[in-house]
């Protein structure tokens, strides 16, 4: 039994294949009929029907080789655009450009082509892949116009420049040996600028804690004397500032003033009508409603905040912190601009070069090549 269902499974695998073959073949027959007379529309519709079907890689292979024996430039030119577009994936795109160069067949555009391999750096066999199919003349002004003026800092980014740049020296025979100091240039140009951000984000996040720092180091610090007139408890919720004090609100009558101020204290007790005398910081004024024998409208009061030993042990360490904060970044200020500078420096190099090599120094501005938009850092 195990025999017979072997013999019977390879049966059917053996039909299944004569099957395909037949199927292949039809579709040729149809591919030859429709090329012969004429119809591109026809047979480029049905390649891009087939092109994303790993199946049918076979049969889209047979019309463009249908289209090179008849010299049907319609379909020819098709899966050039196609090519462009990068339509073709993995194996089927070296396979399309395989034919091309067994037919030597050149591209009608290859500036548009070359941009579009250009995109695929993982893959930079295909770039050489299409410079082989084009002149000497036409493979050197296709480097030249890829050649990128750098302009962002991601690492990816550095990478492709790289690349063009190696391409370049190892596909254009006068340019070999040319590229060693553009390649110098262009990590000097990545490491600058990459440093150089990194150190602008530590200077943002050293000046954001400056200027949070600001308010409580602003607040002015004097001895204040006076009596207690009485505590306000109640006063305690109602007031944001006093949250952080934890202690107690007074209502005081300072000694060089007529008017009436609260003092929120973070450990002092007072008796009522007791003198006193401390270190106290000037917290503002908050509105406040006065009881209905003073009249019973709204006003706003002096407060005041107290200030001990540990108070301005803190305050001493926040105003060193800040100093320190500030000296660190005027150091830092330093370093950026002379790391931006070299990386101007290096971008004006390039840019030096780059030209030279064109021949078109004399322009007002040097265009780096379309493969790669304009980035900020």
């Amino acid at each position: 039994m195990k025999k017979r269902a072997l013999v019977v499974t390879g049966l059917v695998i053996v039909i299944a294949v004569i099957t395909s073959v037949a199927f292949l073949n039809t579709e040729t027959r149809v591919l030859r009929r429709r090329i012969a007379a004429g119809d591109v529309g026809w047979v480029n519709g049905f390649v891009d029907d087939n092109i994303s079907r790993p199946q049918e890689q076979d049969i889209v292979l047979s019309a463009l080789r249908l289209a090179f024996d008849a010299h049907v430039d319609g379909i020819v030119l098709h899966f050039e655009e196609l090519l462009t577009d990068g339509k073709f994936a993995g194996e089927l795109e070296d396979k399309v450009l395989g034919e091309f160069a067994i037919r030597r067949q050149a591209f009608a555009n290859p500036s548009a082509l070359f941009e579009a391999m250009l995109n695929h750096p993982e893959n930079p066999t295909l770039m050489l892949d299409v410079l082989r199919l084009t002149s000497a003349a036409d493979r050197r002004a296709l480097v030249l116009a890829s050649l990128p003026v750098p302009n962002s800092l991601t690492e990816m980014y550095h990478t492709r420049v790289k690349e063009r740049f190696r391409l370049a020296s190892a596909t254009v025979p006068e340019f070999q040996g040319k590229f060693d100091n553009m390649l110098a240039w262009e990590d000097q140009r990545f490491s600058a600028g990459a440093k150089a951000i990194e150190l602008q984000i530590r200077f943002n996040s050293n000046q954001g804690k400056i200027d949070s720092s600001l308010p409580s180091l602003s607040k002015q610090l004097f001895q204040l004397s006076g009596y207690v007139v009485a505590e306000h408890s109640e006063f305690k919720k109602a007031l944001d500032q006093a949250g952080s004090y934890g202690g107690s609100v007074y209502e005081i009558a300072p000694t060089e003033s007529t008017k009436h101020a609260l003092l929120l204290t973070s450990r002092t007790k007072f008796e009522y009508l007791s003198s006193f005398s401390m270190m106290v910081e000037d917290m503002g004024e908050s509105p406040v409603i006065l009881k209905e024998e003073y009249g019973g409208f709204n006003q706003t009061i002096k407060l005041y905040g107290e200030c001990n030993a540990s108070c301005l042990q803190q305050r001493d360490d926040l105003t060193k912190k800040v100093d320190g904060l500030r000296q660190e970044n005027a150091a830092l200020r330093v370093q950026i601009a002379s790391l931006t500078q070299t990386e101007i420096d290096a971008v004006q190099n390039l840019k030096g070069a780059i030209c030279a090599l064109r021949g078109d120094c004399g322009s007002t501005k040097l265009q780096g090549s379309s493969a790669f938009p304009p980035q900020s850092h």
